[in-house]
């Protein structure tokens, strides 16, 4: 298996070779680590190897893992990382699962996880400059806190419902009332699991989810009933997780959060004066 860490506090290589030797459970004799590019007095018969890179900025060091299939633990990327802070007591940071551009995920040693930002003012970007994050960096506590929520469209979810009822070919309008519909149900996911990636959710995204609603329906009007008979269905049954994960409150959640005036929202249909169990918003987020 593969690991990458970037770690944010100077460590020396040793206390490095001995955390990889606990993390994986192997003597320390069977962990390779040595400089990038270096290639002398390798142990290729190692089950864990490590290459490490000096880093410029706000982190540290760099650290590159790999390990065999005779390793003793494998361990998850996220297990990896929250061992890794803990026993170096270092914060650490690793690449997104969908990489984007200047977001990358930081464990702390205490064990909370999140995002942070990273900013290249130089032109050279190997620089790296932490601009916002989502938890408290113990190595940098004047950074300041932020939210990232093209985190939360990157995150991928299931759409069970509307798969299940959409040919596997779904062309014109047809094809936009899938993206619709799976849109839609997507939202009934995040309410149902906790508003992941980082448990909230802007109420901006939630007013543009209404409006997907809102759209589903103008296209549906301009079709015929068999052709929208499996997504009528299929809307059917997501509006009904929809109102088991809501309540009504007239909308006065969307308001209060500045994103739509009262007056307004009378007059839309009934989903926009329901508002998640949970709100994972606040007023004025937007």
């Amino acid at each position: 298996m593969h690991y990458d860490a970037i770690l944010l506090s100077p460590v020396d290589m040793r206390k490095v070779q001995g955390a990889l030797s606990r993390i994986f459970r192997v003597p320390e004799t069977d962990v390779d680590i040595w400089p990038s590019g270096y290639f002398d007095e390798r142990n290729w018969d190692a089950r864990v190897t490590c290459d490490y890179e000096e880093k410029r900025g706000d982190v540290n060091l760099y650290l590159d893992i790999y390990t065999t299939a005779e390793a003793i633990d494998p361990r998850s990327s996220q297990e990896f990382s929250l061992l890794l802070a803990k026993i170096l007591g270092s914060s650490v940071i690793q690449q997104v699962d969908e990489p984007l551009y200047g977001v990358a995920k930081i464990t702390i040693p205490s064990g909370e996880t999140g995002y942070v930002r990273f900013d290249f003012p130089y032109e050279d970007e190997e620089i790296h400059v932490i601009s916002g994050t989502e938890v408290p960096i113990p190595e940098f506590p004047k950074v300041g806190f932020s939210r990232f929520p093209e985190m939360i469209k990157n995150q991928p979810l299931p759409k069970v419902i509307t798969d299940q009822y959409f040919p596997e070919e779904v062309p014109g309008d047809l094809g936009k009332l899938y993206s619709l519909s799976s849109a839609w149900e997507k939202l009934t996911v995040r309410m149902r699991t906790g508003w992941p990636p980082s448990g909230w959710y802007p109420a901006s995204m939630y007013q543009d989810d209404l409006k997907a609603r809102d759209e589903w329906e103008e296209i549906c009007h301009r079709l015929t009933e068999e052709t929208t008979a499996g997504p009528t269905k299929a809307m059917a049954l997501i509006d009904r997780v929809f109102m088991e994960s809501t309540v009504d409150d007239s909308g006065d959640s969307l308001v209060r959060a500045g994103e739509i005036s009262a007056e307004d929202i009378a007059s839309r249909p009934w989903y926009w004066r329901r508002r998640p169990k949970g709100i994972p918003w606040i007023e004025k987020d937007h």
